[in-house]
């Protein structure tokens, strides 16, 4: 058995920094109860994960298209500041 490692040349290590890296959508955001946050992104398929104090209290799955998306959360908990992140 023979195990075959390849490497990228420059136009390879470019795309694969670009569909890695330079396409994503990366936002992070800090909010209180009752907080509106504004964002955008690229066309795809997105997952938010809300936190707080660095555990995981609610997700979800969405698509965003050109016709852009309105997702509203309403979240009920004993937590002051919520954590969240579009991946």
């Amino acid at each position: 058995m023979f195990l075959v490692l390849y490497q990228a040349n420059a136009a390879g290590q470019k795309y694969l920094d670009l569909v890695h890296n330079a396409w994503k959508t990366y936002f992070v955001h800090n909010i209180q109860p009752s907080h509106t946050v504004h964002t955008s992104g690229f066309l795809g398929e997105y997952q938010l994960n809300i936190k707080t104090n660095g555990h995981l209290i609610h997700q979800e799955h969405f698509s965003l298209d050109s016709s852009g998306k309105d997702i509203t959360i309403n979240l009920t908990s004993k937590w002051v500041e919520f954590f969240i992140s579009l991946l």
